[in-house]
């Protein structure tokens, strides 16, 4: 599959500082990338540097076959952005936001029909100042949609939206996806992450220290899924057992539950056949693996 973005060793100082350490990306056209780290890790400055708002040090990036420095027309003919912080035009409302962009991107558009896809149609003529946080955002989303670019860059989308504007984002975020368009999002609100993207990557002190699908990440480092096997009899032998695993952390019962930290390579199918080997029977499993935050703490 053809790569929307591509990095290589791209890198970004400031005096004797390195904000971005030479940064490898190669992010599939359809992708829904989550592009996580804490402030200061380099997130912003990459972003720039993808957009050609920021020149880089060293290295190289493409977005849709377009290098942002050499070619930005390109660039931003293909790319929708929702920045982070978005603010509007003091003096236009909703409907005038779109059009002024519609023009300046070459595009025609029905203001009225994308507003009301972002949840927006009642308020069209409502100047932007007067639209709450979360309304701004959604404003900002639509004009990043307009001209259906093929990709869509979105820094902390979910910033001021109540439960229906998060819900309203995700829809929106899907729909995209299953026409191809490749996201790259940055947020710290990680739960929305773990529902929406394909792939994440993680920045630390400027550097790249992770990437990958959910089940590949939950499967590095030192990350441990918790298994609860329901034990039809023997449940203290079963304690016994499964303490005995090597992949095994710490194993706690109560009554007939028993709960188990283990490695996270481990499937707890390979658990319920230690016990069975040992004549215990297990009824039923609850797995809890590695969430986006369990894996945001380990590498950051």
């Amino acid at each position: 599959m053809t790569n929307a973005i591509t990095t290589t060793d791209l890198a970004k100082d400031y005096g004797n500082i390195r904000a971005v350490d030479a940064i490898n990306l190669a992010i599939e056209r359809g992708t829904v990338f989550g592009f996580l780290g804490p402030n200061g890790s380099g997130k912003s400055t990459t972003i720039g540097m993808l957009l050609g708002l920021i020149h880089p040090t060293g290295g190289t990036a493409a977005l849709a076959g377009h290098d942002p420095q050499e070619d930005p027309v390109s660039v931003r003919s293909n790319v929708g952005v929702l920045p982070e912080g978005f603010t509007p035009y003091p003096s236009l409302t909703g409907r005038e936001h779109l059009t002024y962009i519609a023009e300046l991107r070459g595009e025609e558009i029905d203001p009225e029909a994308a507003l009301s896809e972002v949840g927006l149609k009642d308020a069209q003529d409502r100047a932007a100042t007067a639209y709450s946080k979360g309304m701004t955002q959604r404003l900002g989303l639509a004009m990043a949609l307009i001209g259906r670019p093929p990709i869509l860059v979105l820094d902390e989308p979910f910033t001021g939206l109540d439960p229906d504007g998060a819900q309203l984002v995700r829809d929106i975020v899907m729909r995209e996806r299953e026409r191809g368009t490749t996201i790259l999002f940055s947020s710290h609100i990680l739960g929305q992450v773990g529902m929406l993207c394909d792939e994440i990557g993680i920045l630390s002190q400027g550097r790249l220290v992770t990437e990958g699908s959910l089940t590949e990440l939950q499967s590095q480092g030192d990350l441990l899924t918790h298994t609860q096997l329901e034990i039809a009899t023997h449940s203290d032998s079963a304690v016994e057992v499964l303490t005995d695993a090597e992949s095994v952390q710490e194993v706690t019962k109560k009554d007939k539950t028993v709960v188990v930290e283990h490695d996270s390579n481990t499937s707890h199918l390979a658990l319920v056949r230690q016990l069975e080997a040992n004549g215990i029977t297990a009824v039923n499993a609850t797995v809890q693996a590695p969430t986006v935050e369990d894996i945001y703490r380990e590498f950051t």
